[in-house]
C-alpha cells in the first residue's frame, strides 16, 4: 500500500477555479461517501481551504488511482478533465508525506509560518476518520503531521508574531483606510477566519464592528466575547450600504452580495475584502461605482510584504522535517515487511 496526494493551490489555480472545485462539510460528506468499495483509492482525506484544495489517499497502484481520482473529481465539480488536469499536482509516497509535513509546518502556505492550516489539516484528518475513510495509513501519516506542525511552531517560533490570511486582510483594509480605527466595519461570518479578523481589529481599536452570520447564536457569541454589534442575517442586504468596511468570510456556496444589492442604496464608498471559497461576493460587483473589491488574490500582494523576515528559519523547519520522515519512513518500512 502507498500513500498518495492530488491538489492545487494559489499558485497553480485561479480563484475562479478553486471556488469551482472547493469542498465545504457537505460536499466532503458527499464525495466521500460516494466511494465504492472497489474503488482504486482505499483511504481518502479532503484538506480543502481558501488556498488549496489536497485529497491525500492510500492506494495500490498510484496510476490507476491517480486517473481514477482525476475522473471522479470532474464528474463530481461537473468540471472538464482538460480543464481540470493542467492546473492539479501530484506526488508519491515520500513526497506526500514531506509535503504534508510542509502544510502543517506553514512553510506551504500563502503567508509563510501562517498558524490556522494546522487547525485546517487537523479538522480535516479528524472528519474523515469520523466518516470512517482513514486507516492505518493515513492516520499514522496525518498523526505525526500535525505532531510536526506542532514541534515546529514550539522549538523554531516560526509562527511567532506570524500573520494568518485574517490579519492580511485587516491590514488590507488599513492600507485603503489608514484611519481604519474610524470606521465602521461589517464582519460576515462567525467562523475562525471571521473571529481573528474581529480580534485583530479589536486590538487595532477599530470603534465599529458589527458581525452578522446565519447562525445568530454565532454570530452573539462573537458579540459578547469581544465587545461588538450584532445584526440578524435577515438585515445583513439591506445593511451594507451603512458600512465603510465589509469582510467576508463564509463558506456559502452562493455569493452573498451582488451588483443588484447595491443598486439605489450606496451613498459613499464602500471596501469589500472577500476571502471565501467559493467567493461570497460576484464578480460583476467590482464594476460598480464607489465600491473596491479586494480578493484573496490581492492579498498575496500583501502577504508578500510580511514574510521575508520570517524565511531564515525555513533551515531549522526542514531540518525537524527530515528527522519526522526518517521516523515515518522507518514505521512505513516496518510495516510493509509485516504485510509481504
Amino acid at each position: 500500500m502507498h500513500t498518495a496526494l492530488l491538489g492545487t493551490d494559489f499558485r497553480n489555480a485561479s480563484i475562479e477555479l478553486l471556488e469551482k472545485i472547493s469542498f465545504d462539510r457537505d460536499r466532503v460528506t458527499s464525495f466521500l461517501n460516494r466511494l465504492p468499495q472497489d474503488a482504486p483509492v482505499k483511504e481518502l482525506v479532503i484538506l480543502s481551504t481558501c488556498n488549496r484544495i489536497e485529497l491525500y489517499y492510500s492506494c495500490e497502484d498510484h496510476l490507476v488511482a491517480d486517473q481514477w481520482l482525476k475522473e471522479t473529481l470532474a464528474s463530481f465539480f461537473q468540471v472538464d478533465l482538460l480543464v481540470l488536469e493542467p492546473i492539479l499536482y501530484r506526488a508519491n509516497c515520500e513526497e506526500t508525506v514531506t509535503h504534508l509535513y510542509k502544510v502543517c509546518s506553514g512553510v506551504q502556505s500563502m503567508v509563510f509560518g501562517e498558524n490556522e492550516i494546522l487547525g485546517q489539516v487537523k479538522d480535516a484528518y479528524y472528519f474523515a476518520k469520523q466518516l470512517g475513510t482513514t486507516g492505518p495509513y493515513l492516520n499514522k501519516l496525518f498523526q505525526s503531521a500535525i505532531s510536526v506542525g506542532k514541534r515546529v511552531r514550539d522549538e523554531t517560533k516560526v509562527g511567532q508574531g506570524a500573520y494568518s490570511v485574517s490579519s492580511i486582510a485587516v491590514d488590507a483594509m488599513a492600507e485603503v483606510y489608514p484611519d481604519l480605527r474610524s470606521k465602521s466595519v461589517l464582519v460576515v461570518g462567525a467562523g475562525i477566519m471571521a473571529e481573528r479578523a474581529i480580534r485583530k481589529m479589536a486590538l487595532l481599536e477599530v470603534e465599529s464592528i458589527t458581525v452578522v452570520n446565519r447562525t445568530f447564536s454565532k454570530a452573539e457569541r462573537l458579540a459578547q466575547e469581544y465587545g461588538v454589534s450584532v445584526i440578524p442575517f435577515a438585515e445583513f442586504q439591506q445593511s451594507v450600504p451603512n458600512f465603510d468596511v465589509v469582510y467576508l468570510a463564509t463558506s456559502s456556496k452562493e455569493p452573498l452580495l451582488r451588483e443588484c444589492d447595491f443598486s439605489g442604496k450606496l451613498v459613499k464608498s464602500t471596501l469589500l475584502v472577500d476571502v471565501g471559497l467559493p467567493r461570497n461576493v460576484s464578480s460583476d460587483i467590482e464594476s460598480f461605482p464607489h465600491i473596491q473589491l479586494i480578493t484573496i488574490e490581492a492579498l498575496q500582494e500583501v502577504a508578500n510584504r510580511t514574510i521575508e523576515n520570517r524565511k531564515n528559519k525555513l533551515s531549522s523547519v526542514m531540518a525537524i522535517i527530515e528527522k519526522e520522515f526518517d521516523n515515518f519512513h522507518h514505521w512505513y518500512d516496518h510495516r510493509h515487511s509485516l504485510s509481504i
